[in-house]
């Protein structure tokens, strides 16, 4: 009897270190999970604030794209423009300046054959009229040239205004594509976000 008293008791306190000791390890395992936890939460914390500052940069970066391009556009539109007017009143001063000098050539030669006209025979005064004559359609193919011209610098002009228009479509079509890549970094934000708090709630469902 007091061998199995002496089995017992040994038994016992077999059985108590290993009870101690189970709890000590279950302890220690949930210290450790506890700290792994925290240090999950403290990265995720700090995914949260990378995808933050990285989302801001990202609208920084893509608003000054923008307004640079709006600039650039701007400045092109107006150098366009600019050049266009500056190409008109150029050519209208040279047609002008045209003209003038042709109708100052042709009162000269007017008056030159005139005063030949006086002085010569009567086949002089025929050649004289052709003379005349020729003149006139110079003229009026001067006059026509003319018109060509004038023609041709509307055609400049309505073609600026074109450009101006195709210019105007490209910024907004620019907008337009701002605004989508805009809306792709906010979807792609969140749905980070939405990983991180499965993430989290996960975790928890673990703890």
């Amino acid at each position: 009897m007091e061998i199995f008293g002496v089995a017992l008791t040994l038994i016992s306190l077999i059985l108590a270190y290993q009870a101690w000791q189970n709890g000590k390890l279950m302890k220690q395992m949930h210290v450790e999970s506890m700290a792994m936890i925290k240090s999950i939460k403290e990265l995720n914390e700090a995914i949260k604030e990378d995808i933050r500052i990285s989302s801001q940069e990202t609208r920084m970066l893509m608003e000054k794209i923008s307004q640079e391009t709006r600039v650039l556009m701007e400045k092109s539109s107006q150098e366009t423009g600019a050049l266009m007017e500056k190409m008109s009143q150029e050519t209208r001063v040279l047609i002008e300046k045209l003209s003038q000098e042709t109708r100052i050539l042709m009162e000269k030669i007017s008056q030159e054959m005139r005063t030949s006209l006086e002085k010569s025979s009567e086949e002089t005064k025929a050649l004289l009229e052709r003379m005349e004559r020729s003149s006139e359609e110079m003229r009026a193919f001067m006059e026509k040239s003319s018109a060509e011209t004038m023609a041709l610098l509307n055609r400049m002009e309505r073609s600026s205004e074109e450009m101006r228009a195709l210019l105007e479509r490209i910024h907004k079509g620019q907008e337009e594509a701002r605004k989508e890549m805009a809306n792709a970094i906010k979807y792609i934000a969140e749905l980070i976000v939405a990983d991180g708090e499965r993430t989290r709630q996960l975790l928890r469902s673990r703890g």
